[in-house]
């Protein structure tokens, strides 16, 4: 998978857009959240989620007023409140 996440950033970063933040088509991400340079690939982001830094958010539900940490890989999740601070593995890579 860290090949495929490689091949999607690449992509997301030379795809022309002027917007800094590394969005996928397919999310839908609510203009109140900060995505920060974060990967969001077809996934919901909702009002005031936090995304910080080199996050990988794929095909999940990032809930409201949520905050995921720096370096965290969220994939088929849904993350919420008291979730995300059990995310499993000390790579903090969720599933």
């Amino acid at each position: 998978i860290g090949n495929w996440i490689s091949m999607v950033r690449f992509f997301a970063k030379h795809a022309g857009d002027d917007d800094p933040r590394m969005n996928i088509r397919g999310s839908c991400i609510d203009p109140d959240a900060d995505i920060r340079t974060a990967s969001i690939i077809d996934s919901v982001v909702m009002k005031n989620a936090v995304v910080h830094d080199d996050v990988v958010v794929a095909r999940s539900v990032v809930c409201e007023g949520t905050v995921i940490p720096r370096g965290t890989r969220v994939i088929d999740s849904i993350v919420g409140g008291a979730s995300v601070n059990h995310l499993p593995g000390s790579s903090r890579e969720a599933r």
